[in-house]
């Protein structure tokens, strides 16, 4: 970045009164809400007591801290996917793996077989076996995330291989169609046999092997009936690790997270029913869409403030303010980068200033940055500074003690 952009490392205190000051023509037109401004607003320590009692809780041997991004297609990495791992390439991918080299052990979290929404795309970590479909009925889980379903003994097995674990949990909503019989192992061990039938109800299984390596999750029905996997996660149980459940809604906005849910599966929820951990801290990056169909500051504010409202009440927020795109008035990014402002001031949040950090969009977009791949969607260069940006935004939301 140029010199005036780079960011600064700032302690804990710095973090919260001298943050600094904003070098783009944008930034210094915006009349201020907070009284500091820059990459990094509003992180002052009041605003991060659960997420800084999360990591003291993970470095004492309780449950470890989570995280959740939750977005549009720029949370999902959509443009950056590899070939091995949809979405792996985003920046909440990139956040992770600089904490886990540079501040603390940070592993993926909770995975879909399907992110994106009704137009995303399957994750290839997940193999369908004869007689498992994608259910694309209805969206399913945060961000329209989606599930699978097997139907009777005749099915195959469901897969998910993963590299460096010892331990599967597995998500199965319970209802009253459901097989009495579920077999759930690792590789070719023994498998634990359970009922996804019943009353409405979320279950969570965790199955384990001595060695952490590269191993499969499999998933067979053994009854009449059928079986859903919402979701799966897998990890090291030697090795306390924050986990990150990163999701996001091509073409999403504030409005499609806040629909209704039922239970078990709480369609387009932050959480999707009993028995999954939630997070201790939740980026939100929901603003792009909305400036390029020019929605104005109280259609804006209001499902916004719903949607972080429903957020604070379970975890620490930070507010990600996209950069300028390339569609839409260019006028119109300050609007809504103070609307964020204005929204994270009333409810206690974070923000990262990706408008300051990147400056216009025909700055980003030209040599040497290079960092849009379209007028929508960061190259892997843009979504890596991202990943740089949302790593620091972690160390001071945690006072870099962890």
């Amino acid at each position: 970045m140029p010199a005036e952009q780079r960011i600064r490392i700032l302690t804990p205190e710095q973090a919260a009164a001298d943050i600094p000051k904003p070098s783009t023509a944008i930034g210094a037109a915006l009349s201020s809400t907070f009284a500091t401004r820059g990459i990094y607003e509003n992180f002052s320590p009041q605003n991060f007591r659960r997420f800084r009692a999360a990591l003291a809780r993970q470095r004492a041997g309780g449950a470890v801290a989570r995280i959740g991004a939750y977005g549009d297609s720029n949370s999902n990495g959509y443009q950056a996917a590899d070939a091995t791992a949809l979405y792996s390439r985003g920046y909440a991918a990139r956040a992770r793996e600089i904490l886990n080299k540079e501040f603390a052990p940070s592993r993926d979290g909770i995975i879909f077989s399907r992110i994106g929404g009704a137009n995303g795309k399957p994750d290839q970590r997940f193999t369908l076996g004869a007689g498992w479909t994608e259910f694309t009925a209805t969206d399913h889980g945060p961000a329209g995330s989606g599930s699978v379903v097997g139907t009777g003994i005749t099915a195959g097995t469901l897969d998910v291989a993963l590299p460096d674990v010892n331990s599967f949990t597995v998500y199965l909503p319970r209802f009253s169609n459901g097989a009495t019989s579920v077999s759930i192992w690792i590789d070719n061990e023994a498998a634990t046999v359970v009922s996804v039938n019943g009353v409405s109800a979320m279950l969570a299984i965790t199955v384990t092997t001595s060695t952490v390596g590269a191993h499969v999750l499999r998933v067979k029905i053994d009854s009449t009936g059928s079986a859903y996997v919402q979701a799966v996660e897998g990890y090291d149980s030697t090795t306390p690790a924050m986990r990150w459940t990163a999701v996001g809604r091509n073409g999403g906005t504030a409005n499609e997270f806040n629909f209704a849910g039922t239970a078990p599966w709480n369609p387009q929820q932050l959480t999707f029913g009993p028995s999954v951990p939630v997070p201790d801290l939740i980026f939100l990056n929901l603003s792009i869409n909305s400036h390029n169909a020019g929605v104005g500051e109280s259609a804006y504010k209001a499902p916004m403030s719903i949607l972080i409202a429903k957020a604070k009440a379970v975890a620490d927020v930070i507010l990600v303010a996209s950069a300028a795109g390339g569609y839409g008035s260019a006028e119109t990014w300050p609007s809504y980068l103070q609307w964020q402002r204005d929204l994270a001031a009333t409810h206690g949040c974070g923000v990262i200033n990706m408008q300051d950090r990147w400056g216009t969009y025909a700055l980003a977009n030209s040599a040497p940055y290079s960092f849009w791949s379209d007028p929508d969607h960061p190259t892997l260069s843009g979504y890596w500074d991202m990943g740089q940006a949302v790593a620091e935004a972690v160390r001071l939301a945690a006072g870099r003690s962890a």
